[in-house]
């Protein structure tokens, strides 16, 4: 299974989450590419949308290799063997600059929002996928630390070792695509897997959360006039959302502006169907699995 983008990967996982519903869950994105799926599955769910800042804790002498990680409070989770081995070289001032770090960024993108309170609330934590699982299991040790009535992992891939390690942490996993042997990378599953910048992920998080679904706002016959005018493609939502400005077509600009500005379009045909995705995918039946570990 390959996804075209952050936002089809969004839109299919909103959809296979469908079913899930809590009492006022909070939906939370991992920064920065997990951002954007939550926020699509906020507005599907109609729930708050919040994130949780983890960073990845690198190996002393191999930066590029992670043996942990830690969020924004709490303990480091990770190889325990490998990270008391580089013990000498990994201060507790080191991990403490990590956490600042978390918390600065925490900052930057929910300015001075406070975190929604998750005592006692259902905490469903979205990412556009699952490696090693390091940043996701810390990201799950805070939702338990800040006491949530119960947390979810939702990712449109990960390798099954991953999920099922996770699954142990975690009341539940939901993954669209397990992936097996083959499994290398995150964005292999991906045909456009541009890195976010973080003044996107503050505009997705400044967006309410309470918003409805971006298909059920924009006006078909706008769209279909503002594409009459682009002569070239692949085009970017963000170029589509400039021409339909300089058109006054209000709702597509909503629309488009509230995807990330990367994302990109093949075609007329690519950028109606995927505008139709959320509501076509919405409409179909999703099958239970038998076992705890779903797989979509």
């Amino acid at each position: 299974m390959v996804f075209q983008d952050r936002t089809q990967a969004g839109q299919s996982l909103a959809s296979a989450l469908g079913h899930y519903d809590p009492a006022q869950p909070i939906v939370i994105g991992l920064p920065r590419g997990g951002v954007v799926l939550a926020a699509i599955v906020a507005r599907r769910l109609a729930a708050p949308l919040d994130v949780i800042v983890v960073r990845k804790i690198c190996h002393p002498f191999s930066p590029e290799f992670a043996i942990g990680a830690i969020a924004e409070s709490g303990p480091p989770v990770g190889d325990v063997a490998v990270m008391a081995a580089a013990g000498r070289d990994l201060t507790d001032r080191q991990l403490q600059g990590l956490q600042h770090e978390a918390a600065s960024l925490r900052a930057r993108y929910t300015g001075d929002r406070p975190s929604f309170q998750l005592e006692g609330r259902p905490a469903l934590i979205v990412d556009d996928g699952i490696a090693t699982g390091l940043t996701m299991e810390a990201a799950v040790a805070e939702a338990w630390r800040r006491q949530a009535a119960s947390v979810v992992v939702a990712v449109p891939v990960a390798p099954r070792t991953s999920a099922e390690r996770l699954l142990r942490l975690a009341t539940d996993v939901v993954v669209l695509h397990q992936a097996g042997p083959e499994f290398q990378a995150v964005g292999q599953y991906y045909a456009h897997f541009e890195p976010l910048d973080d003044n996107e992920v503050e505009l997705l998080l400044q967006k309410p959360a309470t918003e409805a679904s971006a298909c059920n706002l924009i006006d078909i016959e706008s769209l279909n006039a503002v594409l009459s005018t682009i002569r070239d493609y692949p085009v970017t939502s963000r170029a589509i959302a400039r021409q339909a400005k300089t058109l006054g077509a209000a709702s597509v600009v909503s629309f488009f502006e509230s995807i990330p500005g990367g994302t990109s379009f093949q075609d007329k045909k690519d950028v109606m169907n995927r505008t139709h995705e959320v509501e076509v995918l919405a409409e179909q039946e999703q099958d239970e699995p038998d076992d705890h570990l779903r797989n979509y």
